[in-house]
C-alpha cells in the first residue's frame, strides 16, 4: 500500500494502486468530480495525470468540510494535494 495514503475514507475502498488510487463507492449513474487543489491552487486536471511519486501529501475533504472551505464549487468534495 502506498505510504502516502495514511487516511481512511469512510464509504470508499481503494481498488488499484498501480498508478493512482482508484476509489470505489456508490456514485449512482454519475461519477462525482471533486475539486482538485494542487499546492494551494485550484486546478482542472485528471487525477490520472498526476505523478504519484511527486505527491508529498493528499487530503480528502467531503461534505460540509469541503463546501465550508471552497464553497459550492466543492459540492462533490475536494482533494488537496501537496507536491514536491
Amino acid at each position: 500500500m502506498n505510504k502516502g495514503l495514511n487516511k481512511v475514507i469512510v464509504g470508499f475502498g481503494i481498488l488499484s494502486m498501480l498508478s493512482f488510487p482508484t476509489l470505489a463507492g456508490d456514485f449512482g449513474n454519475e461519477k462525482p468530480k471533486p475539486l482538485i487543489i494542487i499546492d494551494g491552487k485550484i486546478e482542472k486536471v485528471d487525477l490520472k495525470t498526476i505523478n504519484p511519486a511527486s505527491i508529498v501529501s493528499m487530503n480528502v475533504l467531503k461534505g460540509e468540510n469541503a463546501t465550508s472551505k471552497y464553497g459550492k464549487k466543492a459540492k462533490n468534495g475536494a482533494i488537496e494535494i501537496i507536491t514536491k
